[in-house]
């Protein structure tokens, strides 16, 4: 996993704090990357089972996994 991965992670650990399901906006605001690549980041936690995806509350809504 490279850095941008674990701060993906941190950002969607923040997130929970105060969401169920931490939106992908905020996601990308507080992971700060350069040059944006959240969505590629989010997408390969999702393949490795890392990160859930919802949509049931209207938005994509994210939370991190208990595996």
């Amino acid at each position: 996993m490279q850095p941008q991965d674990f701060r993906v992670l941190e950002a969607v650990e923040k997130g929970m704090q105060k969401h169920a399901l931490v939106p992908a906006p905020l996601i990308a605001s507080l992971a700060n990357l350069r040059h944006g690549g959240t969505g590629k980041i989010l997408s390969s936690l999702l393949r490795d089972k890392l990160l859930s995806h919802d949509k049931s509350c209207g938005y994509d809504g994210y939370r991190l996994t208990n595996a």
